[in-house]
């Protein structure tokens, strides 16, 4: 590759990196910070059930996803498993931020899928730990609140409703590529009824449907 060709690449990846960014702020404005704290689940959230579709290569895995909050150890507990009772997967997220990995099915035991399923569930619960400095920026026609912060090299983007202060939708995004991407639906008793996340450098795809 000659040295022109090299630059050409190197711009054309800076390019799509500031779109990236400037796609996040383009309709949105900075505002002072707000004075509510956007969530997923609510402080007195204590269990809840998802009919769950996990895509991952070229295989699916189907069944319940069980979030219960243990109160007693200051941890949310993550259990997934079939419709039939067969576990596929039982994780364990400390209020710190710690996880740890109770039982997982041998065929799933693989560390690139450990480590984004760990990131989609910290996403989900904001166990980030220490001093952040985080951003508002609002949306006037949407009235949606954005939420941005920087952590271990990548970028955190949370928006939310003005009203509710539930959060609609979460990106993370690395220093130049998109890679996870979770919608949530609408909410019914503190709880959304959907979740949806992509990862966008990856084959793996997670659908959750509320059940109770």
């Amino acid at each position: 590759m000659t040295v022109l060709k090299k630059l050409a690449t190197i711009l054309i990846i800076l390019s799509i990196s500031l779109q990236s960014c400037f796609h996040y702020h383009a309709a949105f404005k900075q505002v002072e910070a707000v004075n509510v704290k956007p969530v997923v689940f609510s402080d007195s959230f204590e269990k809840a059930l998802y009919k769950t579709n996990i895509q991952f290569l070229n295989k699916e895995y189907s069944g319940l996803m069980f979030f219960k909050r243990m109160n007693e150890t200051h941890a949310t507990r993550v259990v997934f498993m079939s419709e039939f009772g067969l576990k596929f997967f039982d994780f364990e997220l400390l209020d710190n931020g710690e996880f740890s990995v109770k039982y997982i099915l041998d065929e799933l035991n693989r560390e690139s899928l450990i480590g984004v399923l760990e990131q989609d569930i910290k996403l989900l619960f904001q166990t980030v730990q220490g001093p952040v400095e985080r951003k508002y920026y609002f949306h006037e026609n949407k009235a949606v609140y954005l939420e941005k912060y920087r952590l271990d090299k990548g970028r955190y983007y949370y928006f939310f409703d003005e009203k509710s202060t539930k959060i609609s939708q979460i990106e993370f995004t690395g220093s130049v590529f998109k890679k996870i991407k979770i919608i949530l639906g609408d909410y019914s008793n503190g709880l959304p009824k959907s979740i949806d996340i992509k990862h966008v450098n990856k084959a793996l795809k997670l659908q959750l449907r509320l059940v109770k």
